[in-house]
């Protein structure tokens, strides 16, 4: 499950991260670094959430490994990653 963390440097960015990393954990899966996309990981500089997640399911979809779901922090995200994926395949 990759992790879209547009909201990595806001108080309500982090609690869904964690969240996001107990609910992993909780379910018994281990935390994969390369399926979280964030800024801080960012090639290029996303001018909002829907280019940022865009990037970022181009991005993960490349992955040997292709992630099985995506979360998102935004619904400006959640659209951006649908369609994304639309785009992708």
């Amino acid at each position: 499950i990759a992790l879209l963390d547009s909201l990595e440097t806001r108080d309500i960015g982090k609690q869904r991260r964690r969240g996001y990393l107990e609910a992993l954990q909780s379910a018994g899966i281990a935390a994969d670094p390369t399926l979280v996309f964030s800024h801080s990981n960012c090639d290029a500089a996303p001018a909002d959430d829907f280019d940022f997640a865009a990037h970022g399911v181009r991005t993960l979809v490349q992955q040997a490994e292709r992630p099985t779901a995506f979360l998102t922090m935004s619904d400006e995200a959640g659209l951006a990653a649908l369609h994304e994926l639309g785009v992708c395949g």
